[in-house]
């Protein structure tokens, strides 16, 4: 019981710290992010992401860069970065200058659109 009591304050956080954010289609997530760069928020390491509209992703994070690619699958922005061949797709919501990623397990990876 104690456990099921942990799990929904932490779904109740969850809920309440996303609750203005807005679920991003397909033309949202080319708008927001073609030939644009996105940062780490305050607190995370440094970082910083570029997409070029033709595909190309750059992220660079301590000062290490690698290069990917990104498109969209429907609503989802997917991204691959060698050596893995694998393609993985996210939600993308959005609330003011912070952006999330959900990944298919969950997880939320958010960025500022400020630097």
């Amino acid at each position: 019981m104690r456990n099921f009591f942990v799990l929904l304050v932490m779904l109740s956080f969850h809920s309440a710290a996303f609750a203005d954010s807005q679920k991003l289609n397909a033309t949202q997530i080319i708008e927001l992010l073609s030939d644009k760069t996105i940062y780490g928020l305050p607190g995370a390491a440094p970082s910083e992401q570029i997409f070029q509209k033709a595909g190309a992703t750059y992220f660079t994070e301590n000062g290490n860069q690698s290069q990917g690619e990104w498109k969209l699958e429907g609503d989802k922005y997917c991204s691959v970065w060698p050596p893995s061949q694998n393609w993985v797709c996210y939600d993308m919501t959005r609330d003011g200058n912070t952006i999330g990623f959900i990944s298919p397990s969950g997880k939320i990876s958010s960025y500022s659109l400020v630097k």
